[in-house]
């Protein structure tokens, strides 16, 4: 084989070796470090508390990507961990999206049962959907089976597979992620009362989209946001969950949270 031959190849099939030995957490790095997809989990500035005595659950953006992110998370507060889930290698998997090229690797990655168990109760689950097919939504459905669902908030841009959940899964809260750019048909939309809360982004973060929200009764999730001040107005606005990076504002946020609280069941509830 010719010595300029050798290179051509070495270029091209070396991208496909290494996609199938990664695993997805390794080839999710990648991903971010090439297309910034999202920052990792960091200490910022936040004040020790940023409202007192403000009942407000800090959530810990896409921690439960791999164990050492969920921990650092929960260590500083968080309590709700997001898992970012999808199908693949037949399994539910904790991932930010689809990997290419989209072939079987040696090491396919964690599943969502194994952050689960590693999630072992200490903090509420927030799971979205970074798919709505068949394949996703069936194995989810097997997931919930077997869980504590009063842990567990599922989030989705599709009404209609939200819906098809709670048929199933009555007690499920569901969470309908919300674009600014649908808010006018998501306000006019009739079969939404099934839902539990609504997830809305730096585009919707006024007073008086959050009023109206919680006027229709909805839990509001706000995020992901990592600028104190934009967190402290949202706390004004009285949502009831913050979606951070930083992990500052976790703490910062347990420590503005009452010592004591009920749960949605009048239970007390973990601070």
């Amino acid at each position: 084989m010719s010595n300029a031959i050798q290179p051509f190849l070495i270029g091209l099939f070396l991208p496909v070796l290494l996609a199938v030995a990664m695993t997805s957490s390794q080839w999710e790095r990648l991903q971010v470090a090439l297309f910034d997809s999202y920052p990792d989990l960091y200490v910022g500035n936040a004040p020790d508390t940023l409202l007192p005595a403000r009942d407000v659950d800090g959530l810990a953006h896409n921690a439960g990507r791999d164990p050492a992110a969920m921990s650092r998370a929960l260590s500083h507060g968080a309590s709700m961990v997001e898992f970012d889930v999808l199908y693949a290698d037949g399994a539910l998997r904790v991932e930010h999206s689809l990997r290419y090229p989209p072939i079987p690797r040696l090491n396919p990655g964690r599943t969502l049962a194994q952050a689960w168990r590693e999630l072992d109760g200490r903090a509420d689950a927030f799971i979205e959907l970074k798919a709505n097919d068949r394949a996703t939504i069936e194995a989810l459905g097997r997931f919930l089976e077997g869980v504590n669902q009063n842990s567990i908030y599922v989030g989705s841009r599709n009404l209609r597979v939200l819906s098809r959940l709670v048929q199933v899964h009555p007690e499920l809260k569901t969470i309908y992620l919300l674009r600014s750019s649908d808010f006018a048909r998501f306000w006019r939309a009739e079969d939404t009362g099934f839902l539990a809360g609504v997830s809305i982004g730096p585009g919707l973060f006024n007073e008086e989209a959050v009023a109206g929200l919680k006027h229709r009764g909805w839990l509001v999730f706000a995020g992901p946001v990592n600028d104190v001040h934009r967190v402290v107005d949202l706390l004004d606005w009285d949502v009831d969950v913050v979606n951070t990076d930083d992990l500052s504002i976790l703490e910062a946020l347990r420590r503005s949270r009452p010592p004591f609280r009920l749960g949605p069941n009048g239970n007390v509830g973990r601070t």
